[in-house]
């Protein structure tokens, strides 16, 4: 799983992909903060032999808390740590100069 092309928004929104899920399940995106679900968004259903699923969403939804956040993709709505495919932890942070913020990433599977 991987977002594609952040540059110094954090609310922009990028192309989030997913690959590997099995085919024909539908994928929930979870934004947690500090073990809080602050927002979910439903990323489709997995299709083809290689399970691909794909959308354009905001690369954090909500209002971004500088720290730690970590994405977790689920078959299903409602969250939960065990049934997690997918694990993206971020680190959003302040840059100075012009009140931007900027993120880095990381995927675990």
């Amino acid at each position: 799983m991987k977002p594609s092309n952040l540059r110094r928004n954090v609310g922009r929104r990028v192309r989030w992909s997913a690959y590997g899920a099995p085919t024909g399940t539908v994928l929930w995106a979870h934004w947690t903060f500090r073990g809080n679900v602050l927002a979910r968004r439903k990323l489709g259903r997995a299709k083809g032999a290689c399970g691909i699923a794909r959308k354009r969403l905001p690369f954090v939804p909500v209002r971004p808390r500088f720290g730690s956040w970590k994405v977790f993709l689920t078959p299903g709505k409602r969250f939960s740590r065990r049934r997690a495919l997918y694990r993206v932890d971020l680190t959003v942070f302040q840059t100075f100069g012009s009140g931007a913020t900027a993120a880095a990433s990381s995927v675990q599977r």
